[in-house]
C-alpha cells in the first residue's frame, strides 16, 4: 500500500524542482530584459552626449580657425605696413605680401596633396590581392 507513496513523492519533488527551475528562469529572463532596457537607455544617453560633444568640438574648431585667420590677416597687415615703411611704395608692399601669401598657399596645397596621398588602404588592398592570388597548397601527406 505504501509502494505508491514513494513514487508519488519523487514525482512531486521532480515537479517542484521543475517549477522552481521555471520560476528561476522567468526571474532571469525578467532581469535580462530589465538589463537590456537599461543598456538601451545608456546607449541613447551616450549617443546624445556624443552628438553634443561633437557639435561643441566643431564649434570650438570653427572659433579656433576664425581666430587663427584673424591672426594671419593681422600679421599680413603688419607685414604690409612694415614693407611700406621701408619701401614707401604701396604697390611694392601689397604685391610682396600677396606673393608671400601665394607661396604659402602653394606650400599648403602641396602638403595637403602629400598627406591625402597617404590616406587609404593601399597596403591592405595589395596584401588582400596577394592572398587571393596565392595558389592553394595541399598539406603534405605523411607516409605511415
Amino acid at each position: 500500500m505504501n509502494s505508491s507513496s514513494p513514487g508519488q513523492s519523487g514525482q512531486e519533488s521532480f515537479a517542484d524542482s521543475i517549477k522552481l527551475l521555471a520560476a528561476a528562469l522567468s526571474e532571469l529572463a525578467a532581469a535580462y530584459k530589465d538589463q537590456t532596457k537599461c543598456v538601451g537607455r545608456i546607449a541613447r544617453t551616450e549617443w546624445r552626449l556624443s552628438v553634443r560633444a561633437v557639435v561643441l568640438a566643431l564649434i570650438c574648431m570653427i572659433c579656433f580657425g576664425s581666430l587663427l585667420g584673424a591672426f594671419w590677416l593681422s600679421g599680413l597687415l603688419l607685414l604690409t605696413l612694415a614693407l611700406h615703411a621701408v619701401s614707401a611704395s604701396w604697390l611694392l608692399s601689397i604685391s610682396t605680401t600677396l606673393l608671400l601669401q601665394l607661396l604659402m598657399l602653394v606650400y599648403l596645397v602641396r602638403t595637403l596633396h602629400r598627406l591625402f596621398a597617404r590616406v587609404g588602404f593601399s597596403q591592405t588592398q595589395q596584401a588582400a590581392r596577394h592572398l587571393v592570388s596565392l595558389p592553394i597548397q595541399k598539406a603534405p601527406e605523411h607516409a605511415g
